[in-house]
């Protein structure tokens, strides 16, 4: 079963254009070899003023979304109630079994997984190369929770899933930066020498160019709720 999922990981992590689409497929994956996840989120913490960081949402049988979070008071604040700073952090592993009734202290986001009748949660530290640490975390609804074999078998997918969530991350950072600072690419790249003078910096963007775009995207939701 693992040696399944390394392969499949290996040979498709790099073929989705888009970290949704990958969790997606990801979790389809997990399913049809028997790991009762029913809910995968994901936390990659962004370096812009205004976003602090992105989030991929899937739900089986839902789908998937992405999520982006403003770097507002509220939402450091919420994240600070949340797993997060433990697996940010620390690089620890969270893991919450979600009783019937709230326990003194719990995380606001047992509350909601409690209301979908979800019984077990945990968050996982994914480590970049650059030595910060992401979060991917997985849910279920089985009776019980998850097994010792599902964890151990999740956690020993960390490495891949990190290197494939990095590379995807860098993509999309390096898109951002050559549309922000060059512009759309139209047409074919031409080889030729461009003529003396043709070469100018680019202005600074607009404060309604970039960032934009991405405040239209911004839930209500925030990265206590991972």
């Amino acid at each position: 079963k693992t040696a399944r999922l390394y392969s499949w990981i290996t040979h498709n992590g790099s073929r989705f254009r888009s970290a949704p689409a990958f969790v997606e497929a990801f979790g389809e994956a997990l399913h049809a070899e028997g790991v009762p996840v029913a809910r995968i989120t994901t936390g990659i913490t962004i370096l812009h003023p205004q976003v602090f960081s992105s989030s991929c949402l899937w739900v089986k049988d839902e789908g998937v979304s992405e999520r982006f979070y403003p770097n507002v008071e509220e939402t450091l604040r919420l994240y600070q109630n949340s797993p997060l700073p433990r697996v940010y952090g620390e690089g620890e592993t969270v893991r919450c079994r979600i009783r019937r009734k709230p326990g003194p202290g719990e995380y606001p986001i047992l509350a909601d997984l409690r209301a979908e009748r979800y019984t077990d949660y945990v968050v996982l530290p994914l480590a970049f190369s650059d030595g910060t640490h992401k979060a991917v975390s997985f849910a279920t609804k089985r009776r019980g929770g998850f097994l010792p074999s599902h964890l151990a078998l999740l956690r020993s997918l960390l490495p891949l899933l990190a290197m494939t969530l990095e590379t995807e991350t860098l993509r999309r950072r390096a898109g951002t930066l050559m549309k922000t600072y060059v512009g759309p690419q139209r047409g074919p790249v031409s080889s030729k020498a461009p003529s003396p003078g043709a070469c100018r910096r680019a202005s600074p963007p607009s404060s309604g160019s970039a960032t934009s775009g991405a405040s239209r995207r911004w839930p209500n939701r925030c990265p206590a709720r991972p």
